[in-house]
């Protein structure tokens, strides 16, 4: 069994949030990480990831894969 670098401990937690729709996590991941601004407003790029995200997720599986996002 190996270990992770803090920047890929970071980059599975993101992932994970993603995929679980923890939008909040997503943001507050990205803002730990240093990979947006540091005055970013959690609250908005959370909104903002949800509002890009949402609709992806919505759709069949079948739609997203066939090139339909």
């Amino acid at each position: 069994m190996g270990t992770l670098s803090d920047a890929d401990r970071t980059t599975s937690l993101n992932f994970i949030a993603f995929f679980r729709r923890d939008y909040r996590a997503v943001a507050q991941a990205h803002l730990d990480a240093g990979w947006i601004p540091p005055d970013t407003r959690v609250d908005d790029f959370e909104g903002a990831i949800r509002a890009v995200c949402r609709p992806i997720f919505d759709k069949p599986l079948r739609e997203s894969i066939s090139g339909g996002c």
